[in-house]
């Protein structure tokens, strides 16, 4: 989709989008800031096509070419009610961030480039998108800098811990399933998993599942002990921890494998968890950037045997507040006129610039904060979207229907999986 097609599937006028769109909205009469940013970059070459299609015909030489040279854009501004929402994207791929060789580089213009970017639009709040909160020790590391500026970061970790707790309900109740069915892998215990973890610990709003296995890789295992610790001596949640011997793939003989029917992941190694090797009836939340697992495979093996619940976390449906987003994002409710769709760092920006009384996050997030954004999700009436694995809407209905089949089964052969 480029930027023409999309404007001829819109019926509004306060639409920009494309790398057209902070010239267009600027264009629209007197000057107006905007009020919340979320700064973010595409996670491969096929985000970069979604701004601009024929990138698609460049080599890798030619694109990092491309990518050094550009500076960062707004994808889009989005006018909802009583707030201007700007998304920007830097010119940099999820990959450059990761690899040592070139995290410096990379951290070092989205401070530079990208923050005067937010700044010369008169923005207050950025929330950091992506791989960005990683990049910059959760804002740690620019937040002098972002403070010279007159800018308020937040990580948008704590709304993507609400939200990925409320998709975990949400997966849960049109599956019906209930806690107590539950066990509960979280894969990856950074600030997102760990997030996850406290609130399901410390929240009285939420749905427990009756075990939560903690897996992590052998340099955060006294972390994994730690956060186990505390789950323990303040739920009645059953806890276990997982060292996984590499950072590269879980192995086969894993308890994500063999006991979870629930999994969370929120890492940034991709491709960790192999599809194939996902037990029956079994619910997945990937918020990990890059992916880490296929979703091709996934959306292969749903329509095959419809025997996984297979979803993307980190949406939010802020429909409330009059969003509507036209970027091409894949959002499965986008048939051209655009989506209410939000992405759940973003939103924990709308929640701060709509509630002044929260605190914004740098660094990881407290109990306190945590339980302050769920109820200020709640209370602004944000909500999980419908379920979806790629840009495929998911059967619920017909997951459902495997789980109780499989589960009868169980029961007739007396208890064996």
């Amino acid at each position: 989709m480029n930027e023409r097609d999309g404007f001829q599937a819109v019926t509004t006028s306060n639409v920009y989008f494309g790398p057209s769109a902070q010239r267009k909205w600027l264009g629209r009469g007197a000057r107006r800031d905007i009020d919340v940013v979320l700064v973010t970059h595409p996670r491969d070459r096929a985000d970069i096509a979604r701004m601009f299609p024929w990138t698609d015909a460049l080599d890798g030489e030619a694109l990092a070419d491309l990518l050094y040279c550009l500076q960062p854009v707004y994808g889009e501004i989005i006018e909802a009610r009583g707030i201007n929402i700007g998304i920007l994207f830097l010119p940099i791929l999820a990959e450059d961030m990761i690899d040592p060789k070139s995290r410096a580089y990379s951290r070092r213009r989205l401070e530079k480039e990208g923050l005067a970017k937010v700044a010369a639009m008169g923005a207050r709040h950025v929330c950091l998108g992506g791989l960005t909160g990683a990049l910059t020790n959760y804002g740690r590391r620019i937040e002098a800098h972002s403070k010279d500026l007159g800018i308020e970061l937040t990580t948008g970790h704590a709304v993507t811990s609400v939200s990925i707790v409320r998709q975990f309900e949400k997966a849960l109740s049109e599956s019906r399933m209930s806690g107590d069915d539950t066990v509960l892998a979280i894969v990856g215990v950074g600030s997102v998993g760990a997030g996850v973890t406290r609130l399901l610990a410390h929240s009285t709003r939420t749905t427990k599942p009756v075990e939560l296995i903690l897996v992590d890789t052998q340099q955060q295992q006294d972390r994994l002990h730690v956060i186990a610790r505390e789950v323990a001596a303040c739920s009645p949640i059953r806890v276990s921890v997982e060292v996984l011997p590499t950072r590269h793939a879980l192995p086969a003989d894993s308890r994500c494998y063999r006991d979870a029917n629930v999994i969370v992941s929120a890492v940034s190694t991709p491709s960790i968890l192999d599809i194939d090797l996902v037990r029956p009836g079994t619910i997945l939340i990937d918020d990990s950037q890059p992916y880490c697992w296929d979703r091709d495979m996934a959306w292969s093996r749903v329509q095959a045997r419809g025997d996984i619940l297979p979803c993307d976390a980190g949406l939010v449906d802020v429909g409330e507040i009059a969003y509507r987003s036209f970027f091409p994002f894949d959002f499965a409710d986008d048939h051209g006129q655009g989506s209410v769709i939000s992405w759940s760092c973003l939103a924990e920006g709308l929640l701060r610039a709509s509630l002044p009384w929260l605190a914004s996050n740098v660094g990881e997030a407290d109990v306190a904060q945590l339980l302050a954004y769920e109820r200020a999700f709640d209370d602004m009436k944000f909500e999980i979207p419908a379920l979806q694995c790629g840009k495929h809407l998911l059967d619920v209905e017909a997951f459902r229907r495997f789980s109780i089949g499989a589960s009868r089964l169980r029961r007739a052969q007396g208890g064996r999986s």
